[in-house]
């Protein structure tokens, strides 16, 4: 089975800048057991504790504590609605964050996913 990370309903606990770092840290990320091909069909839904760190991160806006409506991955050309939670790419990327608050989109050059 893949286990992978759907960011809506997902739920932030503290953004935290480094440098030139970003860590968004997950009171609760919901992770699915995947059990088709494309990611339509899973068994089991978890709740999990979780950062996603993002370096040399450029941005407009950060995303702030509470609910997420909707994100998704972009790491070149690719669009990662359900992201994988081992997830270590030294790639240009970007990260779509939907809230109460509005949209926010950070770029970056590396990116990691950690779940507890």
């Amino acid at each position: 089975m893949k286990q992978r990370i759907e960011l809506h309903d997902s739920q932030i606990e503290n953004v935290i800048v480094k440098s030139d770092t970003i860590e968004i840290i997950f009171q609760t990320l919901v992770v699915l057991n995947v059990t088709d091909e494309f990611g339509f069909e899973f068994d089991k839904t978890t709740y999990s504790p979780g950062t996603l760190a993002i370096k040399e991160a450029r941005y407009k806006s950060l995303p702030s504590k509470g609910d997420i409506f909707d994100g998704h991955l972009l790491i070149g050309e690719y669009r990662y609605d359900l992201i994988p939670v081992d997830l270590k790419v030294n790639k240009p990327c970007a990260l779509f964050i939907s809230q109460e608050s509005g949209d926010h989109l950070i770029f970056g050059k590396e990116i990691s996913v950690t779940v507890k």
